[in-house]
């Protein structure tokens, strides 16, 4: 489904607003409009079902919250924006107690911000669906290749962080996609709609001066080598995001500093004697676990709970191994177009041994592993043998060539059997005991045929 096929009924008794409602999302949405409540409940049964629905709270008859709760009865999961001129005469925290709104959006505003609200409701919509058309809405709106289960818990989270401001902690082994959430987090952000930048900065352990300098700026003569006043990120990113990628390598004085800019929206300038105020969205990636060390003393305590507002853990790539086929077909596409040779099949064979591999590198290690064979294969087809040559893995004389992928789904099938056999075949709780994705587990099962 695309954003134009998506439908939102708008509700609203003001002639004047619902027209200019009409008018602000006719071209993106199927949209139908209607006064009053009672009049919303006979369009969700003879013109729904909704992606999304814009409501005004002060109605006659029927007013808004009454509609809204009503709503919930026809269907409990569609989102519901409320839109109201009259802001400070309702609770929104007894709203959001009693019927959970999707968002609570003042008439007053800037209309780019019910735009954006409603964008994300009509997205968030389609992934609660959680059907065929996911693995396109990954491509269409996150510019990533998954439908694992996994992943739809991601997307549903980089929704959430992209209508908020709230700083985003994203964690994640080397390789699993952490920069492709933070930009998508900000390309679907307010921020990105007023047209700021996302500003990336790779933290590193380096001297206090030149870290310093480069993340917030220096005057002329303040040290050596200072020969020109320079913009430090923060400044340059002033009403934009920030990312602070594998922020674990910052150093202390650093951090310090950092924590100051978090505390109230200033920073100073190194060597400049007076504060700048600046409004950056900060988003942080890192590789490592924060608590571990802090424990070691590397990491500031203060600093990672003000960073872990959100927190989103990426799955390794072993953890979603139905992802695989699905990168590898888009690899395979853009080496093929990039080098504009002939057409490399992977046999049934070599793919078996791409999904089986746990590839310690992640996503970035398979694109490098298909990439490389495909560019040097010497025959159309790639085989089981030409991955085992990229993952060098080798063969010695007293095994069959097969010998290491199968030695790993032997110890896979007995590791499976015991853990059925422990939780006296309760799948569940097998997949959680593994770390399993339910979606893997099945395959698995079905693979080495258990019962």
């Amino acid at each position: 489904m695309t954003k134009e096929e998506s439908k939102i009924l708008l509700i609203d008794d003001d002639p004047l607003v619902l027209e200019s409602l009409v008018l602000l999302f006719e071209d993106d949405y199927d949209v139908t409009a209607v006064a009053s409540g009672e009049e919303a409940l006979d369009s969700l049964e003879t013109k729904g079902p909704f992606d999304a629905v814009v409501l005004d709270i002060r109605m006659p008859r029927m007013d808004g919250l009454e509609t809204f709760a009503a709503i919930k009865e026809v269907d409990r999961n569609l989102p519901v924006i409320l839109y109201t001129g009259y802001p400070g005469e309702y609770s929104e925290e007894s709203i959001h107690d009693r019927l959970c709104p999707f968002d609570f959006i003042s008439k007053h505003e800037p209309s780019l911000h019910l735009q954006r609200s409603l964008e994300h409701a009509v997205t968030m919509r389609r992934l609660s669906r959680y059907n065929g058309d996911l693995k396109d809405l990954a491509r269409e709106q996150y510019r990533m290749i998954s439908s694992s289960q996994s992943m739809y818990r991601v997307y549903k989270q980089i929704e959430q962080a992209a209508a908020c401001d709230l700083k985003v902690l994203i964690q994640g082994p080397t390789g699993t996609g952490k920069r492709l959430v933070a930009e998508a987090i900000h390309r679907r952000s307010r921020r990105a709609r007023r047209k700021r930048e996302l500003v990336t900065y790779l933290c590193s352990n380096k001297s206090r001066q030149p870290v310093e300098s480069e993340l917030f700026g220096h005057k002329k003569g303040s040290f050596t080598d200072a020969r020109y006043d320079r913009q430090g990120v923060f400044e340059y990113a002033d009403g934009g995001t920030l990312l602070l990628d594998e922020i674990s390598n910052l150093d202390e004085i650093s951090q310090e500093k950092l924590l100051g800019v978090l505390d109230n929206g200033e920073f100073t300038v190194y060597g400049a004697p007076q504060p700048r105020r600046v409004d950056v969205r900060i988003v942080c990636t890192t590789n490592r676990n924060l608590k571990e060390i802090i424990d070691d003393g590397r990491f500031r305590s203060d600093l990672f709970y003000r960073l872990n507002e959100i927190v989103i853990d990426l799955p390794a790539l072993r953890d979603r191994r139905e992802d695989i086929p699905d990168l590898v077909d888009y690899f395979s596409e853009k080496t093929h177009s990039d080098l504009g040779s002939g057409i490399r099949m992977f046999t049934a064979g070599a793919r078996d041994l791409l999904i089986d591999y746990d590839w310690p590198g992640n996503v970035r290690e398979l694109k490098a592993v298909v990439t490389r064979a495909i560019t040097f294969a010497e025959t159309p087809q790639i085989t089981a043998d030409d991955i085992r040559k990229e993952l060098e893995i080798e063969a010695t004389e007293d095994v069959s060539p097969g010998s290491f992928r199968q030695m790993n789904l032997d110890w896979q099938k007995k590791t499976l059997i015991k853990y059925l056999d422990k939780f006296d075949g309760n799948r569940t709780a097998v997949a959680r005991a593994l770390e399993l994705d339910p979606a893997n587990l099945r395959r698995l099962l079905k693979k080495f045929t258990i019962s």
